[in-house]
């Protein structure tokens, strides 16, 4: 088999945040039997080649025996960087809908963080699951699921076909525009939004373009706006469209 490039299967496990060891010792085991590493000698052999950072160092720190142990290995592992209950719901109830993720997946990791934090997961039905994939949602998909949900039960799957069709019929539409901006709009990300076009200055006085009604030529031989009503410091205030207190 050619030479095993590491970034072409699974990412080095480093202990950093937003890394999960048990996502990632999954990937690894699928690896390590598309390599071909039929035993736990060539398997724990091959698996410091997978680490780097804070996780390597753990690995290091353990005995030339606990090392070729895989049972041993996964446990120092759990111990020192496992996501803990607290950290778990924290990111569970901040989890949203990424603007390139799939519905299966979002819930996918929905259920993995609700069982992190202690919650057991129940089933089609699970009222906390469905609470936070709708709360997950942007706007625009939320409005809709309640829509077309409205007076049943949400359910996991209901909610699942309504986010695919909305996922597909976004992707439609930016086809047929030729961009990628109703997905990012829908998303609701203000980073996605476009800018407004910037307005010219216009006065509120002589309905000129180019300066402000403070600034405006004609409020007065002194060249200083008029002032009237009362605004902060006792000075009277106008509206600038009447010109009436």
């Amino acid at each position: 088999m050619a030479s095993l490039k590491l970034d072409n299967y699974i990412k080095a496990f480093g202990g950093r945040p937003g890394q999960d060891w048990q996502q990632f010792w999954e990937k690894f085991e699928v690896l390590a039997n598309i390599q071909g590493w039929d035993t736990e000698e060539k398997i724990m052999k091959n698996f410091p080649l997978f680490l780097d950072g804070d996780a390597f160092l753990v690995f290091s720190k353990m005995s030339s025996a606990d090392k070729k142990e895989k049972d041993k290995v996964c446990e120092a592992m759990v111990t020192s960087f496992s996501m803990t209950k607290a950290a778990a719901y924290h990111a569970f109830v901040g989890r949203r809908l990424k603007v390139d993720e799939s519905a299966d997946a979002y819930v996918a990791d929905l259920k993995r963080l609700a069982t992190l934090s202690g919650h057991t997961v129940t089933g089609d039905g699970d009222a906390m699951i469905v609470a936070q994939l709708v709360a997950g949602l942007p706007p625009t998909y939320a409005r809709e699921l309640r829509l077309t949900t409205a007076g049943q039960d949400m359910k996991v799957s209901a909610c699942l076909n309504v986010v695919r069709a909305l996922r597909i019929a976004t992707a439609d539409s930016d086809a047929q525009s030729g961009t990628g901006v109703a997905a990012a709009a829908a998303a609701g990300g203000a980073q996605y939004q476009s800018a407004p076009p910037k307005k010219s200055l216009m006065c509120f006085r002589c309905n000129e373009v180019g300066h402000m009604r403070k600034h405006c030529p004609s409020a007065g031989s002194s060249g200083k706006p008029q002032q009237s009503g009362y605004g902060r410091g006792g000075r009277r205030i106008t509206c600038f469209f009447c010109d009436q207190d």
